[in-house]
C-alpha cells in the first residue's frame, strides 16, 4: 500500500462511509383513506405527512410513520377536511409534534353541518397556532426537495362540492415529479389543466380513489404519468377504482399500483432523478 495513500484511507475510516440520501414517498396502506408520509433521508432527516387516514387507520398510520424512525413531523398537511383522509389526525397529532399544520382553508363547519367531525376538526385543527391554509402558487420545502401547491386558486373556485378545492400538490426533486392530487374532481382537474401550470409526473397519486368522478382525459394527458398510486380499499362499498378511469390510465401506458391490492407502496427517488417502485405485500 503506498504511504501517501494511508492518511486518506485512515481519514475516511474516521469518518464512516457517506450519508446516503435518498427521497421516500410513502403510500401508507389505509384501507378508506390517505395517507402518504413524505421522507427526507439525509444527515438530517426530515417528515412531512399528506392526509391521515381514516379514524378507525389513524392508528395504522401512526405505527408506520414511527417504524421509519419519525419522533416529530416538519408539517402535517390535509388536502381537505373529509374523514377518509383527516380522520386520523387526532391520533397522529397528539402523538407526534408537528411543526407545522396545514389545510387548503376550508371550514367544513361554517354553514353548520351537523357532522361533529367537523366541530372538533375546527376545535383542534384550525384553532392552533401553528395552522396555515395553503392556496396555489406556494411552496413549501423538505430537505432539497419542494413541494408546491398547485390548487386551490387563491381566489377561490365556485363549486359546492369541497372535492373540487381538495389541495394538489406538485413535488420536485431533481428530475423526479409526483403529483399528489388529493380529492380531485373533473371540473377542477379541467380547471388545474386549463391554467398552464406544468403537470407532467413521473407519479400520479390518483385523485379521489380513481372514482368515475375523477381521472378526465384532459387532465391525464397534462401530468402523462408513468406510474399512477391509487389509495384504496379493497372491495369497498363505494366500488373505487372505476374501471372507465383505470383504463384511460392505462391506455398513457401507466403501471398502476393500488394499496388495497399492494400493501404499503414506497417510491425512493435518487438525486438524478432515478426511482423505484416499492411493495410491502398486504398480510391479510
Amino acid at each position: 500500500m503506498s504511504r501517501a495513500l494511508a492518511p486518506f484511507i485512515i481519514l475516511a475510516l474516521l469518518h464512516g462511509p457517506a450519508q446516503a440520501q435518498s427521497l421516500r414517498l410513502h403510500f401508507i396502506d389505509v384501507g378508506e383513506g390517505d395517507a402518504i408520509l413524505l421522507q427526507w433521508q439525509g444527515e438530517k432527516p426530515e417528515y412531512i405527512l399528506v392526509d391521515t387516514g381514516n379514524p378507525v387507520t389513524g392508528h395504522r398510520a401512526l405505527e408506520y410513520i414511527r417504524r421509519q424512525g419519525a419522533t416529530e413531523l416538519a408539517a402535517i398537511i390535509i388536502t381537505h377536511s373529509h374523514m377518509d383522509h383527516a380522520g386520523g389526525l387526532f391520533q397522529i397529532a397528539q402523538s407526534l409534534p408537528a411543526r407545522a399544520l396545514y389545510d387548503n382553508g376550508e371550514d367544513p363547519w361554517k354553514d353548520g353541518d351537523p357532522n361533529p367531525f367537523y366541530r372538533w376538526y375546527r376545535e383542534f385543527f384550525l384553532a392552533q397556532p401553528n395552522h396555515k391554509a395553503l392556496k396555489a402558487g406556494e411552496k413549501l420545502a423538505l430537505g432539497p426537495a419542494e413541494l408546491e401547491i398547485l390548487w386551490p386558486p387563491a381566489e377561490g373556485f365556485a363549486s359546492g362540492y369541497i372535492n373540487a378545492r381538495s389541495m394538489v400538490i406538485m413535488l420536485r426533486y431533481g428530475k423526479f415529479r409526483a403529483l399528489l392530487a388529493g380529492d380531485l374532481i373533473i371540473p377542477a382537474e379541467q380547471a388545474l389543466a386549463r391554467t398552464g401550470v406544468e403537470l407532467s409526473a413521473d407519479i400520479l397519486k390518483a385523485g379521489h380513489h380513481a372514482a368515475e368522478d375523477t381521472g378526465s382525459a384532459e387532465f391525464l394527458k397534462k401530468v402523462m404519468p408513468r406510474n399512477v398510486i391509487i389509495s384504496v380499499d379493497s372491495d369497498n362499498a363505494n366500488g373505487y377504482p372505476s374501471s372507465q378511469v383505470i383504463q384511460r390510465m392505462e391506455a398513457l401506458g401507466a403501471r398502476i399500483f393500488m394499496t388495497g391490492r399492494e400493501g404499503d407502496i414506497v417510491v425512493e427517488v435518487e438525486a438524478d432523478g432515478a426511482f423505484r417502485v416499492n411493495q410491502k405485500p398486504r398480510q391479510d
